[in-house]
Formats: structure tokens, sequence, C-alpha cells
């Protein structure tokens, strides 16, 4: 099998229509529920497994995750929102 060593600027791909509609795609595939948590919310992200295949991502290498539980796996300890800001350390102010 031929692989051809493209690379993907992430930060336009995210942007792209394709990008929409595979994240579209894997929040319907999960009924709208974050893979970890199982909370049930409109307001998922897609998440990447691996980067490997960035741009052509076969199923599986995607899930959908809450915003918190997206923030946990890439190691940020919450997403702050207005609503948040007593949660916020002093420096972040």
């Amino acid at each position: 099998m031929l692989k051809l060593d493209v690379k993907v600027d992430y930060e336009k791909f995210i942007q792209s229509k394709q990008w929409a509609a595979k994240s579209h795609e894997v929040k319907v595939r999960q009924g709208w529920r974050c893979f970890d948590c199982q909370k049930q919310t409109r307001q998922l992200e897609a998440h990447h497994l691996t980067y490997s295949d960035l741009g052509v991502e076969k199923e599986g290498q995607l899930v959908a995750l809450c915003q918190d539980c997206h923030s946990k796996r890439h190691g940020y300890k919450k997403r702050y929102e207005e609503d948040d800001m007593l949660d916020m350390p002093e420096d972040a102010l």
C-alpha cells in the first residue's frame, strides 16, 4: 500500500468544511455523548486519538468529548468560561 507523505496544516484543516463534516459525524455517531464521561450535550468537540492520518482520519481515530474532558485529555485543569471566574487562579486574571 502506497502511503503519501503529505503535511497538513492543522490550524487550516480544523477551519475547513471537511473537518466540520468529520467533527459532526463523530458527534452523531456517539449520540451526542462525551466518549469519556458519557454526558449528553450539544457542546462536544472532536478529538484526535492520533494525528498520523490528519486530514484522512479513519473511523476510530476521532472521538467526541465535552469541553472539560477534552481539556483533561490535553492536560488542562479546566476550560475557563465567564461563569468560572471564581475558579480561576489569581495570576490568570
